[in-house]
């Protein structure tokens, strides 16, 4: 099985394809209503993720995130260990089909957006 992950990011009204890869295998496992699909990028990095029709749960290489459709979520993003920034993670949608999965979230600092995302998985 294959798929295809695409990021997308606007910033200031400004749409910039972050990151796509070529096709992709895959696994998917079923976990009651949550999807739980695990892959390696083309720059062999590991990427982990359950998703269910509220919540998403994405590690990749070292770092995780957990977002709820319900609830925003403030995370510590640590670049050393005197400079850490507190960003708050907004999931707006999560959409689920057969042939793909979507979601996307927007990302502030304070009360500042820096930016809205959209993840696209395509299953091929």
């Amino acid at each position: 099985m294959k798929l295809t992950y695409t990021s997308f990011s606007w910033i200031d009204e400004t749409k910039e394809n972050i990151f796509s890869t070529p096709p992709l295998d895959y696994t998917l496992k079923m976990n009651g209503n949550t999807r739980v699909i695990n892959f390696v990028d083309h720059e062999n990095n590991e990427h982990y993720l359950e998703i269910s029709e509220t919540t998403v749960f994405v590690r990749y290489d070292k770092r995780s995130l957990w977002l709820d459709i319900n609830k925003p979520r403030e995370n510590v993003l640590n670049f050393t260990e005197d400079k850490n920034i507190v960003l708050k993670w907004v999931l707006l949608e999560i959409n689920i089909s057969i042939s793909q999965i979507d979601f996307s979230y927007e990302i502030y600092q304070g009360n500042t957006l820096l930016t809205t995302n959209v993840i696209l998985l395509k299953f091929l």
